[in-house]
């Protein structure tokens, strides 16, 4: 990473510790994440301890938590699976509890609550695909495709066969022609700003060739709302695996999508690997270090905005840049 990251210390409180965004290896840092979100999860798991679910559903975190990629800016993403529609109102059941242990409010305000102040829901059996996302919860409109909320998903508390049942239907609708269609659409769509540094008309980055930078941009505020290179270059490839695992749930090469379900990792690095056992993914090592530098360079945007609560231009050097934005391209092109 780039010099202009920030200091090799960072202080709290009393302690020092090594900055990850300078000092660390990216195995070294990697591992970091890992522990952490070892430890975000297990303090989720200890406070929804006296939660009861019945059987037939379970509590999973999707999103960055459910990879253990995330940055302690994220909120925790909470999804509620159950095998029956009738089990609905257990999103609201675990909201009220949550708020009556640890007080009014409690649950928004330390969860993402874009799903109307609740978990999102899936179900299991119901006509509806799994694979896709309910924008009314979202205050939307329609439905978005989105298996990896379940694939990418780590249980943590219920009934884990009813997290696997959820896995399983994904797969299985993942093999479709609708689905690799759309899936195909999305990472058109996530693959332009890799070349215009432009997403939806925000500036994602921009590439300064007489200082030989790359500035990175980040804001959460309403109505400037960009988030860097997670959608060019992280959602990208995490969408190219997901097409990759179509293509061979499609192939007829597994036996048993049941069984597939049980080892297909949630972590996008032990997905790259897992995946390279059955496919050809040329420059696998170069995509590896790629996705980790710009999952680091999101995390240094991230942990600065956390700071700041300021829109962020993070910046870095333009070289390491561009070696890594063709690594992505070759996989995802």
């Amino acid at each position: 990473m780039a010099d202009e990251i920030g200091p090799k210390e960072q202080h709290i409180g009393q302690l020092v510790f090594p900055n990850p965004y300078t000092t660390l290896t990216d195995l070294e840092y990697l591992d970091t994440v890992r522990q952490e979100n070892k430890v975000y999860r297990a303090d989720i798991i200890d406070k929804l301890n006296g939660l009861d679910l019945p059987q037939g559903a379970c509590l999973a975190l999707s999103g960055s938590d459910g990879k253990s990629e995330k940055h302690i800016q994220s909120l925790p993403e909470l999804i509620l699976i159950i095998d029956s529609e009738e089990d609905r109102f257990l999103a609201l059941k675990v909201v009220e509890w949550y708020d009556q242990k640890y007080g009014s409010g409690s649950y928004v305000k330390e969860f993402d609550t874009a799903a109307k102040g609740m978990p999102e829901v899936k179900v299991v059996f119901s006509d509806l695909p799994i694979s896709n996302t309910n924008e009314l919860e979202f205050g939307g409109s329609g439905f978005s495709l989105y298996p990896d909320r379940i694939l990418n998903s780590s249980f943590i508390k219920g009934d884990e066969e009813s997290h696997l049942r959820a896995k399983i239907k994904t797969l299985q609708e993942m093999a479709t022609t609708k689905i690799v269609r759309g899936l195909k659409d999305q990472i058109r769509d996530y693959k332009r700003p890799l070349h215009t540094g432009f997403y939806r008309g925000e500036a994602v980055f921009s590439v300064d060739d007489n200082e030989k930078t790359v500035s990175e941009y980040y804001d959460e505020h309403e109505g400037a709302y960009t988030v860097g290179f997670k959608i060019p270059f992280l959602r990208s490839v995490q969408r190219k695996l997901d097409i990759l695992t179509a293509q061979l749930l499609r192939s007829g090469k597994i036996s048993s999508i049941d069984e597939f379900a049980k080892l297909y990792p949630s972590n996008t690095l032990e997905r790259m690997s897992f995946l390279s056992e059955y496919v050809d993914i040329t420059g696998l090592n170069d995509l590896k270090n790629a996705y980790l530098w710009f999952l680091r360079a999101y995390h240094q945007a991230q942990e600065e905005y956390k700071t700041t609560q300021k829109r962020i231009v993070a910046k870095f050097d333009m070289q390491e840049f561009i070696r890594h934005r063709e690594a992505v391209l070759r996989f995802i092109s």
